[in-house]
């Protein structure tokens, strides 16, 4: 499913019931689930912000598990998009943060790092996110992936890792319109 495919389908939408909001969503990706529940005549939306330590210890995953035991939303219902965030050629880490993901998904965490030469790691923040709620029970066809790296496009996005701590200003939103 593409990031516009997935916009469509929340516009047609009725009956908006929350609004979520993530106020730094450029460190690591925020993570946005939607669920499309109509039994009871209401939608949901909930906004999650997935760190590496929020990835590692599956945030996306809870996540569903609260949508479905406090909302009765059915696992096939729900659409996630991983929104604009910092990816994979630009994140770059020690070997504390791929540690503590192998350790949390065994072997499967393996495709989303990249060892360099420097002895330090690139991490797919996104794939793991999409792989964490894919084993959540959310169809891999339901997940959208932005892929914008907040930190390649600074004239779009700003980014913490690029101003190197110099502060600025933006915030991901999620509403049901």
């Amino acid at each position: 499913m593409s990031f516009d495919h997935l916009q469509d389908q929340i516009r047609a939408m009725k009956n908006p019931t929350v609004v979520g909001l993530d106020p730094k969503p450029e460190y690591v990706p925020p993570h946005i689930l939607q669920a499309c529940y109509e039994e009871f005549g209401a939608n949901l939306a909930g906004a999650v912000h997935a760190g590496w330590r929020g990835t590692s210890l599956g945030i996306v995953t809870r996540t569903v598990e609260r949508m479905v035991e406090c909302f009765a939303c059915r696992r096939e219902d729900i659409l996630a998009a991983i929104g604009p965030g910092i990816s994979k050629c630009c994140f770059e880490t020690h070997e504390d943060v791929p540690n503590a993901m192998t350790e949390a998904l065994g072997a499967s965490a393996l495709q989303f790092i990249e060892i360099l030469p420097t002895g330090k790691f690139h991490l797919d923040l996104k794939g793991l996110n999409a792989k964490r709620l894919e084993g959540a029970g959310v169809l891999a066809e339901h997940i959208a992936v932005s892929p914008d790296c907040t930190a390649c496009m600074p004239e779009k996005y700003w980014s913490h890792r690029v101003t190197q701590g110099q502060r600025g200003s933006q915030a991901a939103m999620i509403a049901l319109v």
